[in-house]
């Protein structure tokens, strides 16, 4: 899908809204969008099949059937799967329990979120986070916990790692000297931080890395972004689901602290000793007889 990403990152921003509701679709419902035929999915998205057309042109295909050889190229094959796990859900689709349905839609979430990320982009944001000599990492409103557990767990075992917090004044002068060795990571999901889009237009002005983690290829932080990995988040109650975002900075710790085993070991067991010291941490001692 790599090939893919990069050209509707190039392309994203000449699109209409029109274009990009369209695509939004195709990426969220990749396992049907890619049977679809132009007029069919344009009834899906209630615009006309000529407005399916010129978005494909205006992504560089010759026509609609091009793209969609194209989606089919990168998606088919994992379509069965879904078929299968879809199947395993089916027998909950009728129920009224909330707890069920609210563990239903992030089963889905993290299913789609394990289709669609790319092997290379997750490789990518690895290696970087690792090079980087200073990592800023953001997420404000409900973005800030995922934010914070990467952004502190990463700094027990690598140095230079800042969260940058939303108080007044105070993100412009936590990312002040960003420059060309820096990495900076922006979480943001629907309904997007105007902040975190300023922050990362301000952070590829100065030459910084952009990481980002966010909902779709079409979010408005995909503008910035050097890598990407998509996070779904779709939910039907009044917010939105987090668990793939967390998912996401699970794996993205643990391949960091693979990176080099020896070097984390070192730092763990120094913060360890620090926190044995402090009692930091509840003991449950035994008491002797």
């Amino acid at each position: 899908m790599d090939d893919f990403e990069a050209l509707i990152r190039k392309k994203r921003a000449n699109l209409t809204k029109a274009q990009l509701r369209i695509l939004t679709y195709i990426l969220d419902n990749i396992e049907e969008a890619i049977f679809l035929n132009a007029s069919k999915l344009g009834k899906k998205v209630s615009v006309s099949e000529s407005s399916v057309i010129r978005l494909a042109q205006s992504l560089g295909f010759e026509g609609y059937p091009a793209m969609q050889r194209k989606l089919q190229e990168h998606f088919n094959y994992r379509v069965s799967t879904l078929g299968r796990l879809n199947q395993t859900l089916t027998e909950y689709r009728d129920t009224e329990s909330v707890f069920v349905k609210s563990i239903q839609d992030d089963i889905d979430n993290l299913n789609k979120t394990l289709r669609g990320i790319s092997k290379k982009t997750f490789e990518r944001a690895v290696s970087e986070m690792w090079k980087a000599q200073r990592i800023f990492i953001m997420g404000f409103k409900q973005a800030h916990a995922p934010a914070l557990v990467l952004a502190s767990t990463i700094s027990y075992f690598k140095d230079g790692v800042y969260l940058i917090e939303s108080r007044a004044g105070h993100v412009w002068d936590s990312i002040y000297g960003v420059g060309n060795k820096d990495l900076v990571i922006g979480l943001s999901f629907p309904r997007y931080s105007r902040f975190t889009i300023e922050v990362l237009e301000y952070a590829k002005q100065q030459d910084a890395r952009v990481g980002v983690i966010t909902d779709s290829l079409v979010s408005p932080l995909a503008a910035y972004a050097d890598w990407l990995i998509e996070a779904k988040c779709k939910s039907e109650s009044l917010f939105e689901s987090y668990t793939s975002s967390m998912s996401i900075v699970n794996a993205l710790i643990t391949a960091l602290t693979l990176k080099d085993p020896q070097i984390t070991m070192r730092k763990m067991a120094d913060r360890e000793e620090l926190w044995k010291e402090k009692r930091v941490y509840f003991s449950r001692k035994k008491k002797l007889n």
